[in-house]
């Protein structure tokens, strides 16, 4: 989950200097007037809060730094409190503010996502009534998924989307997000439960695209097309003694064009995405690679989760072309 703090000059500086957190966060004890949390006195906590807006709520003056983080959710759960801070429209009374008091010992720089700095002080009424952009300027982006995308993007939503698919257990981080997928991707819900009702198949849509992602490496751009890569296969089926999907990757790479653009990535991502999911059936040649090696050892990956992810006994040709595929992309390599 996309979470956000704000913070001074020392702390960018602390974790820039050596990537870690051992000197970000202090100690407090527990005070059931101020919060909730069961703070421990020999540790030091670092406090996050779910909304950005919620950062309004303290001290809001120039040279602050508004910081984003991807943070498991699994973490934020057990770390979950309430703050009292004072109504910044009306002194006199306390606001309950939802955050998170972590360790700082589980934080860690990878978890950083953007930092802003406030350039000018933030009163209540610019915040409600005015655009305060021209006051925040962003100093730091990670590239792993920014240079990905346009400029007309719910940022926070695909930070969430990456946080999900880059998960060491992705199967796990999407079934415990599957209610946050089906709302940025619709066209998902489709895939759960449609049958194969094939013998190469014994699992139905959903869950082979689960167990393919489950064998997939830590990247990205993998994932992603994994996620999709049969996502037209409701709409694309010829019922008979079995159900064949023909022209199916064609018709997947179609509306994953369309959701690629609804969610804000760039049109040279989308064609590369779109190009994995069309080709994801069609064997990789010695041209191909010549072509592209970086590419079409991509679509190898996707090619080799997605065939080991049908039915155990059906995998002796499957196998065969992985193996002689991934011997030709070896020597082009040398």
């Amino acid at each position: 989950m996309v979470v956000y703090r704000i913070c001074k000059k020392e702390e960018i500086e602390h974790i820039f200097n050596d990537k870690n957190f051992k000197n970000v966060g202090k100690s407090f004890e527990i005070n059931k007037n101020t919060n909730t949390h069961l703070y421990t006195a020999d540790k030091k906590y670092i406090h996050f809060f779910k909304d950005k807006d919620s950062i309004f709520y303290l001290d809001t003056c120039a040279d602050m730094y508004i910081c984003t983080y991807c943070i498991p959710d699994s973490l934020l759960e057990s770390h979950y409190g309430v703050g009292f801070y004072l109504d910044r429209t009306d002194f006199r009374t306390l606001e309950k503010v939802s955050e998170y008091a972590i360790e700082n010992e589980f934080i860690n720089f990878n978890q950083l996502l953007k930092i802003e700095r406030i350039k000018e002080y933030i009163d209540i009424e610019d915040y409600i009534y005015y655009d305060i952009t021209s006051k925040i300027e962003t100093i730091y982006l990670s590239n792993e998924i920014v240079n990905k995308l346009s400029s007309k993007v719910d940022f926070n939503k695909i930070l969430n989307l990456h946080h999900i698919l880059m998960d060491s257990d992705i199967a796990a981080s999407i079934n415990s997000n599957l209610n946050f997928l089906i709302e940025l991707i619709p066209e998902i819900k489709n895939m759960i439960g449609f049958e194969h009702n094939h013998p190469h198949h014994h699992l139905d849509v959903w869950n082979h695209t689960l167990y393919a992602l489950s064998l997939s490496e830590t990247n990205f751009d993998i994932r992603l097309s994994l996620l999709l890569h049969d996502i037209g296969k409701p709409f694309s089926y010829q019922e008979g003694e079995v159900r064949h999907f023909h022209n199916h990757p064609y018709v997947s790479a179609t509306m994953t064009k369309t959701i690629l653009t609804r969610l804000g990535f760039i049109n040279e991502y989308i064609n590369k995405i779109c190009y994995l999911i069309k080709k994801h059936d069609t064997p990789i040649t010695k041209k191909d690679i010549e072509n592209n090696i970086d590419l079409e050892y991509m679509r190898y990956k996707i090619q080799e989760c997605d065939a080991l992810a049908h039915h155990p006994e059906k995998l002796e040709k499957r196998k065969k072309y992985l193996e002689s595929t991934k011997k030709l992309i070896l020597k082009n390599k040398l």
